[in-house]
């Protein structure tokens, strides 16, 4: 069974703008996160990673392309491999979520990470998904597999 703790909630009013850090956030079933730029992005409305890909992002040396791009709404102690799978659904607190992408897209000729050879953890360390709840989330909530 898998459990961990989302640690942080980040609510993107505009593009390029820093986020809102937020103890709570409320959701629109079929969407996002209400009151973030992309709650009604049927594609990826709610962006999720871990505290590990945070850390290395903020550690590299080497800048990616998409590090000043991406940013998640929430961030997670830890992203267990069972999330890694489309169509899976889990709980964070009350709210129902559903796995509708993984990773981000890679722009290798414009990338310089990328021309070092390093790996991009943004490829495959990150999940999109959208609530299939109207709900509320909060900061300690818990993560768990349906």
């Amino acid at each position: 069974m898998i459990e961990t703790k989302l640690n942080q909630i980040q609510i993107y009013t505009k593009k390029g703008c820093p986020p809102k850090n937020c103890l709570e956030a409320n959701l629109l079933s079929g969407y996002g996160i209400i009151g973030d730029r992309h709650e009604m992005d049927e594609k990826n409305p709610i962006s999720i990673s871990d505290m590990k890909t945070i850390q290395w992002k903020n550690d590299k040396k080497v800048l990616g392309l998409c590090f000043k791009k991406f940013s998640a709404n929430l961030i997670l102690d830890s992203l267990p491999q069972e999330l890694f799978n489309i169509g899976y659904t889990f709980y964070i607190g009350d709210a129902i979520f559903e796995v509708v992408s993984i990773g981000k897209k890679c722009y290798k000729n414009e990338c310089e990470l990328f021309k070092t050879g390093d790996q991009c953890l943004l490829t495959n360390g990150i999940i999109y998904v959208k609530s299939l709840t109207d709900s509320k989330i909060c900061t300690g909530d818990y993560l768990k597999g349906i």
